[in-house]
């Protein structure tokens, strides 16, 4: 969107949640008549680092700026996995296992000394210094990582895409292609154009946890408003090397408010109705905006769920605190109410005595069955619950709930 009055620039800062903090350096920029220039804002959320970059670029006409949009991109930190960790203590005994003595070499004193000599720092063992040279008699880095590569090629590319040491040796294509995979994976990125309406925040939930936003657009050719789900499809390249977008278009309804009434939170499953709704109505335009909101399961108050929209199941998708998925069935009403419904086998009935019968003679706390008595003997084992089909069924997105 071209513009000659900085003030318009600034409001679309604010307006992407770039706040007031670039206003000088904007003014700068335009005053010195730089043709292109970002401004790039950093934090570290949720323990990943994120980064957005505003792009303006001057127009052809002296005095015009265009607000592009911005880039944002989340660093997820990679956890390389402890030797240690793997393969047990430092006392493991390799003769004794199954694990060569080659391998379990490579994975303790090697990747040690790896570690500590390709990146001058020996964050995988705090407690210990770098393993001297002299203590290694498996010859120099680049043999010790070629070793590594080839017994243990997950914990390899772990540690060249986490600290990016320099290899003087070929990686063949697959272990290549799998650190690329990884790289990605722990980089997400994707740029925003100002007219899909997502400001900073937004963006780092979709960029980050990969998540359905509700927005109106407007038809190019047309002029016409229209209402559509958004999220970022990291699988399909543009040909300027963005992401492409996976839409879910308002002609096929998705109500956020109408499946949150599915599920039994605390939230809005009080006695007052009236606070009920407003509460769903709450929720449902934070789940609209990306957000993921923490509820309480009815079934499980001890722990708390993330709930995202899944615009094409018609669903949630629902995470714990480690964002990994969890199955819908014992948080739905239906499983709520069953759960009301059975009865409880250690409470006292009203109008049962209290007082227990002496033991005398032969006689136990066992029911009396008199001899003679026709009626079935009730049986005091709980029914026993049908198994659930938990097979998973070949989707393309995640499975419904």
């Amino acid at each position: 969107m071209a513009t000659i009055k900085v003030e318009e620039l600034k409001q679309q800062l604010r307006k992407s949640g770039f706040g007031y903090e670039f206003h000088p350096d904007l003014e700068t920029h335009i005053n010195n008549g730089t043709p292109k220039f970002e401004l790039v804002k950093t934090e570290d959320r949720d323990g990943m680092q994120y980064s957005c970059a505003a792009s303006l670029a001057a127009g052809k006409t002296p005095g015009v700026y265009f607000y592009n949009g911005f880039m944002a991109r989340v660093d997820i930190p990679i956890q390389v996995a402890h030797p240690a960790g793997l393969l047990g203590p430092f006392t493991f005994n390799p003769v004794e296992s199954d694990i060569s003595p080659e391998t379990y070499y490579i994975n303790t004193r090697v990747f040690e000394y790896v570690l500590a000599n390709a990146t001058g720092k020996n964050n995988l063992f705090p407690g210990l210094p770098p393993t001297p040279v002299d203590t290694i008699a498996k010859g120099d880095i680049s043999v010790q990582l070629q070793l590594l590569m080839r017994h243990e090629p997950d914990l390899f590319n772990q540690f060249v895409v986490k600290y990016q040491p320099a290899l003087d040796f070929e990686v063949p294509k697959k272990i290549a292609d799998k650190q690329q995979a990884l790289y990605d994976r722990h980089h997400p990125f994707q740029f925003f154009k100002p007219e899909y309406g997502v400001d900073i925040n937004t963006a780092f939930t979709m960029v980050a946890h990969d998540v359905w936003i509700h927005r109106t657009l407007t038809h190019r050719e047309k002029q016409e408003e229209y209402g559509t789900w958004l999220k970022i499809n990291f699988n399909k390249i543009t040909p300027n090397g963005n992401h492409e977008f996976d839409r879910w278009h308002d002609a096929v309804p998705y109500v956020p408010e109408q499946v949150l009434e599915r599920f039994a939170m605390q939230e809005y499953t009080t006695d007052d109705p009236v606070y009920n709704r407003k509460q769903i109505r709450s929720i449902g335009l934070q789940i609209r905006n990306g957000e993921l909101p923490a509820l309480t399961p009815v079934a499980d108050p001890d722990n708390r769920l993330l709930f995202g929209a899944n615009p094409p199941y018609n669903t949630m998708i629902l995470y714990n605190h480690e964002m990994k998925p969890q199955r819908h069935e014992k948080f739905k009403v239906a499983a709520a109410n069953k759960a009301k419904e059975q009865p409880d086998t250690n409470a006292v009935a009203p109008d049962t005595p209290t007082t227990t019968k002496a033991v005398t003679g032969n006689e136990s706390n066992a029911p009396n069955h008199e001899q003679g008595d026709d009626k079935k003997k009730v049986n005091s084992r709980p029914r026993r619950r049908q198994p659930v089909d938990v097979r998973n069924k070949k989707s393309k997105g995640p499975s419904p709930g």
